[in-house]
């Protein structure tokens, strides 16, 4: 494979490049570069590169960081050996007899260093035993002398050089060092994982990867994927009580060589690890998580990257790490979504119930007695503001910096400072007074609940608690407590820079439960479930309105961020509403000549000159309907490959190729080309609540999708098909 050197890194790239692709790589390579020198400031360099669709974006990304990365890791290890030549000299040179000496005295030596650093933290050193020449094996008196372990270590090292285990001796030094920075890889979809996956393998670069998803994606064991709901719960209850096959085995699936570098699966998806976890009795999901540890390329949709819950969860820390986000366009709307929050009335009292109960167990009741005191204050105020709600259409909103303090202060989680906390408090007692269990809750402060909650969460997370105690919090009630915290810290972020940029909404909104049939009752699956409408509920919004709250963290932790797709710009006001200085940006030019290679037009005229006006009146006509479709097949005719039609709605689809297929013009259309239909989805997301919708049928898409990509593959034409139509 050819190499490039670009901004003084070497890369490796399959063909040769566009000049847009070497631009690209240099930006990127620049910006990585960047903080090798660290600067003073501790915000990363970040950049905003906007290269078009068709110009190998993704290749280009994946050479150049991966290139940087291998280069950042060889700077290390040389920097390393430099810094430690001379005690990896001394230990070379120790005679067989001190080695064997070492050897033995070691056990002793480091449970005295041990026993020492216990009685003194901060010593780091020990005495090191005289060579048999007289000649100390310890650094220079004007240097801090090695500790006995990390000489230990240095000593290892040294060995797996000597005897030409390179790889090794670099895994070993990295992990003293600490490791190279991880580069996050984000894409919107899965599906498009799995295309970065196919580029990542035409490269010569083969890191250690893993792909974070869900249990939807990864489990394997049928009792937890038939349920459609608390599929988490279900797992943790197996795992708890080691009852799951998959995940007693999952670590087989970790310490597989098949999927380090140089295995048969050395550049995998979630269906590789997914197959290899049916063929090994391990669960692929848990094992992700493990090999997500050592993993320098991580690919994720990147709302794994911009969600605080999500990356707690996982967990995921960003400092001093690299974020590459694909498809960016959206992010601004992810941004807002992923810092919004809605919470129900009744998922407050149903987590207060749950609290109130374990406190009455005596299970830890000082830690649940007072978060349940807490939540009670919220449905409280929450109660109160349903009392000028008549309807679904009735709101109340609550916005800028003096209501919203307000209402925090109602839920005795007010953000201010002890001083200013105590200056209250004086003005409260002396108007009024205050008795101590007053003064108690109200100084309850975020902070102190915060630790409250987490303290809690630590120990319905302990496996010997669930065994124990069946009744630790269930997983909804951890996410109840959990958005209301990272809401609430997410207003009064960084002395609350972004107040202003929230707004709070209480209303009512029609809800759904399901209902299961009596055939389907106590049969586990396959019963039949309906959906009945519920008493109107009540609900808190917390919607964020700036992007800039949630990529705060990005461009403060990371050590680059940077923002590809093909539709960025206009640059600066992206740049605002993400509050983040970009310093590098890119606008690459087409690889297209769009001069003779694209051509834009308006079509008002079909066959026979008919109109092609596409109103509600004229689009139900039989003539326009006719005319569209034969346009659609003459195109079909002349254009190879791929040809996709888009309809400006699903009943105007439905219509056209119910048409067709009675006219016949549906089966010229098959016969030349692969005819692929968007599925209606909508539909069935709009019989069942928000949040229910059957995951099945995105999976469908899926193979839609793969169906259509297939079609346009010259080699895969058959029965004179020349490639795909797909209606959308």
């Amino acid at each position: 494979m050819r190499s490039y050197q670009i901004n003084g890194v070497d890369v490796e790239f399959p063909y040769k490049p566009y000049n847009a692709q070497i631009a690209l790589m240099g930006k990127i390579i620049k910006t990585l570069s960047h903080q090798d020198a660290p600067a003073n400031s501790d915000n990363g360099h970040h950049a905003i590169l906007e290269s078009p669709t068709g110009s190998g974006k993704s290749l280009s990304l994946l050479s150049a960081s991966l290139a940087w990365q291998k280069k950042f890791k060889a700077t290390k290890i040389m920097q390393w050996k430099e810094n430690h030549e001379k005690v990896m000299s001394e230990i070379r040179q120790e005679p067989k007899e001190t080695k064997t000496t070492l050897l033995r005295l070691g056990k002793r030596k480091r449970e005295d260093e041990e026993e020492k650093e216990e009685s003194d933290p901060k010593s780091e050193s020990y005495d090191l035993p005289v060579a048999a020449s007289g000649s100390s094996t310890a650094s220079s008196s004007k240097e801090a002398p090695l500790s006995f372990k990390k000489r230990q270590e240095i000593k290892r090292i040294v060995d797996m050089l000597d005897k030409g285990y390179n790889d090794k001796a670099s895994a070993a030094i990295m992990a003293q060092i600490g490791g190279v920075p991880k580069i996050f890889y984000g894409t919107r979809t899965h599906t498009q994982i799995k295309q970065v996956v196919r580029e990542l393998k035409k490269t010569s670069y083969r890191p250690q990867i893993c792909i974070l998803g869900s249990r939807d994606q990864y489990c394997v064991n049928e009792s937890v994927q038939n349920k459609k709901l608390n599929k988490k719960e279900e797992c943790d209850r197996l795992k708890d009580h080691n009852k799951c096959v998959y995940h007693r085995n999952y670590n087989s699936l970790v310490d597989s060589p098949s999927i380090r570098p140089g295995g048969s699966h050395e550049v995998w998806d979630v269906e590789d690890l997914v197959d290899m976890g049916h063929e090994q009795n391990a669960c692929p999901y848990f094992a992700s998580r493990e090999i997500y540890k050592k993993a320098e390329l991580v690919l994720c949709p990147y709302n794994y990257l911009v969600d605080p819950m999500i990356r707690k969860a996982i967990p995921i820390d960003l400092k001093d790490q690299v974020v590459i986000i694909d498809e960016a366009h959206n992010i601004e709307d992810v941004c807002r979504s992923e810092s919004s929050f809605t919470i129900s009335l009744p998922e407050i009292v149903s987590a207060a119930n749950e609290l109130e109960r374990m406190a009455k167990m005596n299970i830890r009741r000082d830690l649940h007695e007072t978060m349940c005191e807490q939540l009670t204050l919220i449905g409280k105020w929450l109660t109160s503001n349903n009392e000028h709600l008549h309807s679904t259409s009735d709101f109340k909103l609550y916005s800028g910096r003096d209501q919203l303090l307000s209402m925090l202060q109602s839920f005795r989680l007010d953000p201010l400072k002890d001083d200013e906390k105590l200056k209250q408090l004086a003005v409260v007692e002396g108007a009024a007074g205050s008795n101590q269990k007053e003064r108690q809750v109200y100084d309850n402060t975020l902070e102190r609940v915060r630790e409250i909650y987490n303290a809690i969460l630590t120990y319905a997370n302990n496996p010997k608690n669930k065994k124990r105690d069946p009744t630790v919090l269930s997983s909804k009630t951890c996410v109840t407590l959990e958005a209301i915290f990272t809401a609430v810290e997410h207003i009064v972020l960084n002395d609350m820079l972004f107040i202003e940029d929230f707004k709070v909404v209480v209303n009512k909104r029609v809800s759904m439960r399901a209902q299961m049939s009596r055939r389907g009752r106590g049969r586990g699956r396959g019963g039949i479930s309906t959906y009945i409408q519920s008493p109107d509920e009540v609900v808190l919004n917390i919607w964020c309105m700036s992007p800039a709250v949630a990529f705060y963290y990005l461009q403060k932790k990371t050590r680059s961020v940077i923002l590809t797709s093909g539709t960025l710009a206009p640059i600066e006001p992206l740049s605002t509403e993400l509050g983040t200085l970009f310093n590098t940006t890119y606008e690459a030019p087409h690889v297209i000549d769009t001069k003779s290679q694209v051509w834009t037009g308006a079509i008002s005229l079909g066959p026979n000159n008919t109109k092609l006006n596409a109103s509600y009146t004229s689009a139900s006509s039989t003539s326009f309907q006719d005319s569209l479709g034969q346009l659609i097949l003459d195109h079909c005719e002349l254009v190879r490959f791929g040809v996709l039609c888009f309809f400006p709605s699903y009943s105007m689809m439905d219509k056209m190729c119910e048409r067709w297929s009675q006219t016949g013009l549906m089966d010229k259309l098959k016969s030349i080309k692969e005819v692929v239909q968007e599925p209606r989805q909508g539909k069935a997301a709009a019989s069942v609540p928000e949040g229910l919708e059957d995951i099945e049928k995105d999976e469908d898409f899926k193979s839609l999708l793969d169906r259509f990509y297939n079609s346009i593959d010259e080699k895969n034409w058959k029965n004179n098909k020349n490639g795909g139509l797909f209606f959308s």
